[in-house]
């Protein structure tokens, strides 16, 4: 992701969460993340956000999965541009939580390559801050 990508994509979370009137805290809550994890994407300091988050994150804020998927460059060259890849990336937008587990277990283990280098577990090891006041 480039530096314009994180600031827009940072930019785009912190203006609608004040918005909608949630702390960092409340978003991330909603979101299925962490406090610390929110105030991070904001502040732009991630070079590339695990999309299990992202698709959290525009759930909980009410925003198009495929626009935050796009400002971090997740949609570049993934198949988005084809009505497939579209219909593939709306849908996750529908699943459960236990649906999303299943589909995201199954898709590495047909695909274990794509999943090399990603960064959930580093984006998910601020969660001890979900108990903090929500402040970024």
């Amino acid at each position: 992701m480039t530096e314009a990508q994180r600031v827009a994509l940072g930019l785009t979370v912190s203006q609608r969460r004040q918005k909608l009137g949630y702390t960092t805290r409340q978003a991330g809550k909603l979101s299925g993340t962490s406090a610390s994890t929110i105030s991070r994407l904001e502040r732009g300091e991630f070079d590339e956000v695990d999309a299990s988050i992202l698709l959290g994150v525009a759930t909980a804020l009410r925003l198009d999965p495929l626009f935050l998927y796009s400002l971090n460059g997740l949609l570049e060259g993934s198949g988005a541009d084809d009505k497939t890849g579209r219909i593939i990336l709306r849908g996750l937008a529908h699943m459960t939580a236990d649906q999303k587990q299943k589909a995201h277990q199954m898709l590495k283990n047909a695909f274990p390559d794509a999943f090399l280098h990603t960064e959930t577990e580093e984006l998910d090891a601020g969660e001890a801050d979900a108990a903090s006041d929500g402040k970024p």
